[in-house]
């Protein structure tokens, strides 16, 4: 169901795990061998190598987060297990969107009206809400993705609404002025947020800067990062609200939307 490298892969033949329906583990490369590391009573849904320590992080379809130590050779250990406590649509369909959010790091959209966070490497969780980005408390998220170069994380709700944050804390084992140096909730800071013509089931950021492709049932639509502008001029107010329409508002409080039909640039 799922499979990732590890950062111990030699030449041309790169070493990977990939876990199975039956909740099987398996440890192979490209020339063949393929060896069972590990057996699970559940479907595995998530199946990810925390780089930072040599770990594979494993979530299953009854909720249970493992970590292994994984050894050159690709020999395994188990090294904890946890039960996550989680509502919404993993309850059915389990823990399936997942990303690294940082170093050690991993983020969740659960069907919630929230995004949970485990910070592995300081064995603390928190959770963002969906209403501190403006969103109505109905909406859900089901689909999520981290831009490592700009820190930006994308949620995509099921009612078509793309939200994200920027995280503006500090990753570093340098940093003192944090207990332990955990993330928190307060190192995110909401971002305008995007509406869409259906539920937003896939989101993927593109190889440059300010890029999101975010599908569904619809298709696909290109989000870009864009500098909004604004005016005032003898008591009438111009203000870009995406990339070709104004809201011109006058002092009396009288507005209105026009779209320019063309991509707004100043």
């Amino acid at each position: 169901t799922c499979a990732c490298f590890t950062t111990g892969s030699r030449g041309l033949t790169p070493a990977f795990f990939f876990g199975s329906e039956s909740g099987t583990v398996s440890y192979a490369d490209d020339l063949g061998p393929c060896t069972d590391v590990q057996s699970l009573s559940s479907c595995i849904d998530c199946l990810m190598f925390y780089e930072g320590k040599s770990r594979l992080v494993i979530v299953t379809r009854s909720l249970l987060m493992t970590q292994i130590q994984v050894n050159e050779d690709g020999r395994v250990a188990p090294v904890m297990k946890v039960k996550l406590s989680v509502a919404g649509d993993a309850s059915s369909r389990g823990v399936r969107e997942v990303c690294w959010a940082g170093p050690g790091l991993m983020a969740a959209a659960c069907g919630e009206g929230m995004i949970r966070f485990w910070d592995l490497a300081k064995d603390e969780n928190y959770v963002l809400t969906l209403t501190s980005a403006g969103l109505k408390r109905s909406e859900r998220a089901i689909s999520i993705a981290f831009n490592p170069l700009q820190r930006y994380i994308a949620v995509g709700t099921r009612d078509g609404c793309v939200c994200m944050w920027k995280f503006v804390g500090d990753y570093s084992a340098d940093n003192k002025e944090k207990s332990k140096n955990q993330t928190a909730a307060s190192d995110w800071i909401a971002l305008p947020t995007v509406g869409v013509s259906g539920s937003v089931s896939n989101l993927t950021w593109g190889p440059g800067q300010g890029i999101l492709a975010a599908g569904g049932d619809y298709g696909c639509v290109m989000l870009t990062e864009t500098v909004l502008h604004r005016n005032l001029n003898e008591g009438v107010a111009a203000i870009q609200v995406n990339s070709d329409t104004v809201m011109i508002e006058t002092d009396g409080g009288n507005k209105c939307n026009v779209n320019c039909g063309i991509n707004v640039k100043g």
